[in-house]
C-alpha cells in the first residue's frame, strides 16, 4: 500500500457507521478529495489531531482506487485556529465559506490559489476585530477564483467601499442562492447568530 502525505482542510464530513467517517478535504494543491476514515470515532491514536474543522491538518493517506475513495491512515494538527472554535460569530462565517467551496470545487479539480486565501482567511479571522469584514472580503476572491466576476455588481462595490459588512453579506448571500440555485444550510445559521434574524 503507497502512502502519500498531504496537508489540509475538512470541507464537510458525516458518518459512515457507528465509527467511521467520511471526509471531503481541500489539500494544500486546491485538490479535493473524498477519505474513509475507519474507526476514526474510536481511534484516539491515530487521529491524535482529531478531525476538526478550521484546523490545518497533517494527513496521511493510501490513494483512491479507480472506484474507491482514498483511505485516511492518521491526521495531526499543524496549524489549530481554536479562537474560531471558541467564538460563535467565527465559527458560523468559517462554515459558511467551507460549506460554499465543498459545493463549488468539484472532486480532484485543483485551485492552489483558493487553499491560499482559505489559509489566510483562517489566519485573519483568529485576529481580527472586524470578522464579518474578513469573511466578505474573502468570498469575493474565492468567488473571483472560481470564476464569479461579483465585483461587476455595482451595490456590491459600494457596500464594499464603505465597509457595510451586514448589506454586503446580504447581497452576496444572494449571489450564493443565485448560482446554486439553493440556499447553504449555514448561512441560516450566521444570520442569527451575527443579525438575530
Amino acid at each position: 500500500m503507497e502512502l502519500n502525505y498531504d496537508r489540509g482542510f475538512i470541507l464537510n464530513k458525516f458518518s459512515y457507521s457507528e465509527s467511521d467517517i467520511i471526509l471531503k478535504v481541500i489539500n494544500d494543491e486546491g485538490k479535493k478529495q473524498t477519505f474513509f476514515a475507519k474507526a476514526a470515532k474510536k481511534s484516539l491514536k491515530r487521529f491524535s489531531g482529531g478531525l476538526d474543522y478550521f484546523h490545518l491538518l497533517n494527513l496521511e493517506y493510501s490513494s483512491a482506487g479507480s472506484r474507491s475513495m482514498g483511505k485516511l491512515i492518521t491526521t495531526s494538527i499543524e496549524i489549530p485556529f481554536d479562537t474560531i472554535h471558541r467564538d460563535l460569530s467565527r465559527f458560523a462565517l468559517a462554515s459558511i465559506l467551507l460549506e460554499f467551496i465543498d459545493h463549488f470545487l468539484k472532486e480532484d479539480d485543483c485551485e492552489i490559489k483558493l487553499f491560499e486565501e482559505l489559509t489566510f482567511f483562517f489566519e485573519k479571522l483568529e485576529k481580527s476585530t472586524v470578522p464579518l469584514g474578513v469573511f466578505c472580503t474573502t468570498l469575493i476572491e474565492i468567488f473571483r477564483i472560481l470564476g464569479y466576476g461579483l465585483l461587476n455588481n455595482l451595490r456590491i462595490q459600494n457596500a464594499l467601499k464603505n465597509n457595510l459588512w451586514k448589506e454586503l453579506f446580504f447581497l452576496l448571500e444572494n449571489e450564493i442562492v443565485l448560482h446554486e440555485q439553493k440556499e447553504l444550510k449555514s448561512i441560516h445559521f450566521a444570520k442569527k447568530i451575527l443579525f438575530q434574524t
